[in-house]
């Protein structure tokens, strides 16, 4: 308001927004938002189809047109386009696993490195405001209240790590629960963030497994919120875990959810995990199930993300 020369404390009426924010949410009114924006999406794949016309592999415009795709949820057409870029650049490991997401073929046991490095490297910036103001971003929030409930109120654990801390937006939730706490990621670009947004005692460039096993009985709470999307064996990363942590030490997390007794690697190109293969992959570790529960990870696409927050404890 100050950018655009609006006077707040005289110019708006704070009581009238109050009551329109204490609405009960109108259902047509977001559906027809929906149409709209499919509407926006369907006119802008036309002007992008028009120009690709006369240049076909021109690779702002397909990676364009990926986007206006992935949003209307076209799954076959958004293949060929990634199979185009592929062809265009074979190198790509963000091409190579959307690929494997929707094709159906055999997926990797979980995504690259080199996949999740570019993908936060490239993000980094506006992470938070996307998943804040778009998303309505809540794995951090669920994961500090368990933490918080399983510690009990006012009492504090030694050390913690959170995992895949990316910018570090679980860092003001986790400071009151814990007298250190530390941070790993494999994106330089998020630690700058985290680094920047304070916190942490410490913050790693490293991937999960291999720098939980350097790190042998060492912390009292690991944390990983919204993280599991990109492994779709969880044992591996588990078993890392639990290396990790002293006798007795809690292991709090999130996944996203899906039917049946596996795991499946989406469209989206994240994996989800059925409750019985969350289990599966925790009693192998010689993990203790302390607590889950069913809750909305974010919205996306207009749709709540359904996952399950668990904790666990090591013997």
């Amino acid at each position: 308001m100050d950018h655009m020369g609006i006077r707040a404390a005289t110019d708006v009426d704070f009581d009238a927004i109050e009551k329109l924010l204490a609405a009960p949410v109108d259902a047509a009114a977001v559906r027809l938002n929906r149409l709209r924006e499919r509407d926006k999406q369907e006119d802008k794949l036309r002007g992008l189809d028009a120009a690709l016309r006369a240049a076909p592999d021109d690779v702002v415009l397909l990676e364009a047109k990926a986007h206006c795709l992935k949003t209307l949820e076209r799954r076959s057409e958004l293949l060929d386009v990634y199979r185009h870029l592929q062809r265009l650049a074979p190198a790509r490991a963000d091409l190579r696993h959307m690929i494997a997401a929707l094709s159906g073929a055999q997926s990797p046991a979980r995504a690259s490195d080199d996949y999740v490095r570019q993908e936060f490297d490239s993000f980094a910036e506006n992470f938070d405001a996307t998943l804040a103001n778009w998303l309505e971003y809540r794995a951090p929030q669920h994961v500090a209240d368990t933490v918080r409930a399983a510690l009990g109120e006012g009492r504090t654990t030694a050390a913690t790590i959170d995992l895949g801390c990316g910018t570090g937006l679980a860092a003001p939730l986790l400071r009151p629960l814990t007298k250190r706490l530390e941070g790993v990621d494999l994106s330089p670009r998020m630690l700058d963030r985290a680094r920047a947004r304070g916190g942490y005692d410490a913050l790693f460039e490293d991937e999960i497994g291999r720098f939980l096993a350097s790190r042998r009985n060492q912390y009292t709470l690991a944390v990983a919120c919204d993280v599991f999307c990109y492994f779709g064996e969880l044992a591996p990363a588990f078993v890392a875990v639990a290396v990790a942590l002293k006798p007795g030490g809690l292991f709090a997390f999130t996944v996203e959810r899906c039917d049946g007794d596996g795991h499946v690697l989406g469209a989206s190109g994240r994996y989800a995990h059925s409750d019985a293969f969350v289990r599966a992959a925790a009693a192998a570790a010689g993990l203790a199930l302390l607590s889950e529960a069913e809750v909305t990870l974010r919205t996306e696409l207009h749709r709540p993300v359904i996952g399950g927050c668990y904790l666990l404890r090591r013997a």
